[in-house]
């Protein structure tokens, strides 16, 4: 299925995205955390495209990373699928991360640019 995948337990989808990506809403599937990010990706597949945020519960705004999961173990969870072949990125695939936590948002842009170029190369 061919769909974009809004990851955030707030934020509403940006329209300015969409319009970037050549996208509409109709293309978009919301995850509002990690039970639902793995439920929609288990279910439809790899999304060619992904908007990360990386503090899915009101704990992470208090510093409180002990019990619910981040965005952060969404996009980890997604790589170790795609290495371990159980799960293929599209050619096209993109991402962009969007979080209010600098230091979470800057971990995964760079946890997924290494996958994404890891990926590719190995083609």
């Amino acid at each position: 299925m061919w769909y974009v995948l809004w990851l955030d337990d707030y934020r509403p989808v940006s329209p300015e995205w969409l319009a970037q990506l050549g996208a509409n809403v109709a293309d978009v599937v919301i995850a509002k955390n990690y039970d639902e990010f793995r439920a929609v990706i288990n279910g439809f597949g790899c999304p060619w495209a992904i908007s990360f945020d990386h503090d899915l519960a009101d704990a992470h705004y208090a510093g409180d990373f002990s019990t619910e999961k981040t965005g952060m173990d969404c996009a980890k969870w997604l790589g170790e699928q795609v290495l371990d072949s159980i799960l293929k990125l599209p050619d096209n695939f993109v991402f962009r991360v969007r979080s209010m936590n600098p230091d979470g948002a800057e971990n995964i842009r760079r946890y997924m640019h290494n996958l994404v170029s890891h990926v590719r190369r190995a083609k």
